[in-house]
């Protein structure tokens, strides 16, 4: 059996399980945040960013969410209070929309995750008091506590849901001269999780080593 074949092949194998998958909307994949995630500083008339903050983050402090279950939300009495407590191990994703100028914009769309999605944080405080445990440390990041979330209240049309299947996640959000954010987490593989995956593979591939072989 090939060593190189068999990890680049494993490594190809975890992408997938740790990837994100886009299935509507006008909604795309950013990889790492850039440097400046303020007002005006990275924006797009024609798509929201769905940006990887961190994989396999152990979360140093509690931290406040708005959400922690399945449902729509679209109205500030839908969020709650709840703690993403410290040391829980978290993948951590932002979605951003920015359109050029004054706006408005809709952004839209269906995104499905690999694991359970532990957490959204759509309140523009929260956000900002976030990004201390949460974000990437050489972002700098829209500090207004009023305009940076969801303002679910104030526009018919922002809202998101998180389905029933406990890993997709759709948002609706018209975004004018300031950003609109969500911040969402979900959970990591167990270890076992990825054993599996490693043991699958080379299965697979021993059995195509035998066919060569006869």
């Amino acid at each position: 059996m090939n060593k190189l074949g068999l990890f680049l092949g494993l490594c190809g194998l975890m992408g997938l399980a740790l990837g994100q998958t886009i299935n509507s909307g006008n909604v795309v994949l950013g990889g790492s945040p850039p440097s400046d995630l303020r007002a005006d500083q990275f924006e797009d008339n024609n798509v929201a960013y769905l940006f990887t903050e961190h994989l396999n983050h152990t979360v140093p402090r509690d931290v406040t969410v708005d959400v922690v279950s399945p449902g729509l939300y679209d109205a500030e009495s839908d969020l709650g209070t709840f703690t993403l407590l410290a040391g829980t191990q978290v993948n951590v994703y932002l979605l951003h929309s920015d359109p050029i100028g004054n706006g408005p914009r809709d952004y839209y769309g269906s995104i499905t995750f690999p694991f359970p999605i532990l957490a959204v944080i759509a309140r523009g405080r929260r956000l900002r008091l976030s990004d201390d445990e949460l974000g990437v440390p050489t972002t700098q990041y829209s500090q207004s506590d009023n305009y940076r979330g969801y303002e679910l209240d104030t526009q018919d049309v922002e809202q998101f849901e998180v389905l029933s299947d406990g890993v997709t996640l759709r948002f609706y959000a018209r975004t004018t001269d300031v950003v609109d954010e969500l911040r969402i987490i979900t959970a990591i593989p167990e270890p076992g999780t990825l054993t599996v995956l490693g043991a699958g593979l080379m299965s697979l591939m021993a059995v195509r080593a035998r066919r060569r072989q006869r």
